[in-house]
């Protein structure tokens, strides 16, 4: 006999016979191990034999072991840091853990703030009049984001073979938005697609005559006799 199926979460697998009776042999589900999302070795977690220390003011103090770079570290109340795990031999650190790990947040932070992202619109060529508004309004708010627009024109059977009025649909559509951006990637065929990309303008500086007039010094004033 056979034990098919799950129960209760639990997998049974073949059915065997104890003191006359037959039960199912209960396999627990295995998990896996969800990864730890900070890896960085610290103070009695350097288990390597030789280490590169830096000091806390970035000297060099050399190679030594943990344990020794580790007393260097407490004696200035700070811990000992692997900064450079893949260098032979690893690089350690002597620094403050705690403030290290806000920086390296905040550069992760900042990094994601400077990606720029892309952005699909799709469309059809039959696409009504107020649609198209809609998804010109959405793609404006994507550029004004700094983020690059995909304009995509889907096609279906014999849509395919006037592929130039779809072109010529997505140059009117980007004729809309010449304030707001610029073309990157000129349209093109992708499988049943036509595509071109759009990248956001960068807001030009103020002129410098307007510039040299706000930082010129104010005109004196005529003094008036008495």
């Amino acid at each position: 006999m056979r034990c098919e199926g799950w129960q209760g979460g639990l997998n049974c697998g073949f059915v065997v016979q104890t003191f006359g009776a037959w039960r199912p042999v209960i396999r627990r589900q295995s998990f896996e191990r969800r990864p730890e999302t900070n890896t960085t070795r610290i103070n009695h977690h350097i288990r390597i034999a030789k280490v590169r220390v830096i000091g806390a003011e970035g000297e060099q103090l050399g190679i030594m072991s943990p344990e020794e770079g580790r007393r260097l570290a407490e004696a200035r109340g700070l811990d000992l840091v692997e900064v450079a795990a893949d260098a032979r031999p690893p690089v350690c650190k002597i620094l403050n853990y705690d403030k290290y790990r806000y920086e390296q947040s905040k550069k992760k932070t900042a990094a994601k703030a400077e990606r720029v992202e892309m952005k699909t619109i799709r469309l059809r060529p039959a696409t009504d009049e107020h649609d198209r508004d809609t998804k010109l309004r959405q793609v404006g708010k994507f550029l004004a984001k700094g983020n690059k627009v995909k304009l995509e024109m889907a096609m279906r059977g014999r849509e395919r073979s006037y592929t130039y009025r779809w072109v010529q649909q997505l140059n009117e559509i980007v004729k809309h938005l010449t304030a707001q951006a610029k073309v990157i990637s000129p349209p093109r065929a992708e499988g049943r697609f036509i595509s071109l990309v759009l990248e956001p303008i960068a807001l030009t500086p103020p002129p410098a005559a307007a510039a040299a007039a706000v930082a010129a010094p104010p005109a004196p004033r005529a003094v008036v006799p008495s």
